[in-house]
């Protein structure tokens, strides 16, 4: 049985040649990688079409979702009572729903207000960014 050669995409070999003009060395890895995101732009997974629905937004180190129906559930039963009123807490336990909407199970953990507010504070900790 004879095999198809792959065509390299258009967009990908067009991508390689605007590196190599600006003087970058393409690596076969390269080559392969930048075929398949050529590829995923034309015919994307499912599980990345939902991906490009709904977006997150870099923040620092941090990916910020879109609140699933979970976090929204969480942050109005939970979030919302224990943090009210409480300064930046409040907007970090929103934060914290965001980064973790597609995490269901990060959220169900914190049902009591001390935990969560040692996780929110915690999780603020490490971030990377700054307010505005």
């Amino acid at each position: 049985m004879l095999l198809e050669k792959p065509v390299l995409h258009l967009m990908a070999a067009d991508a390689i040649a605007e590196l190599r003009r600006d003087g970058i060395e393409v690596l076969p890895e390269d080559v392969l990688w930048l075929n398949h995101l050529a590829g995923k732009v034309i015919r994307p997974t499912a599980a990345d079409e939902l991906t490009m629905l709904d977006p997150p937004v870099p923040c620092g180190n941090v990916l910020l979702w879109p609140l699933s129906i979970g976090a929204r559930i969480w942050l109005e039963r939970y979030g919302r009572p224990w943090f009210s009123g409480a300064g930046d807490m409040e907007t970090l336990a929103i934060a914290y729903a965001m980064a973790h909407s597609r995490q269901p199970d990060k959220l169900n953990e914190l049902k009591s207000r001390l935990r969560a507010h040692l996780r929110v504070a915690t999780w603020s900790l490490r971030l990377r960014c700054t307010r505005s």
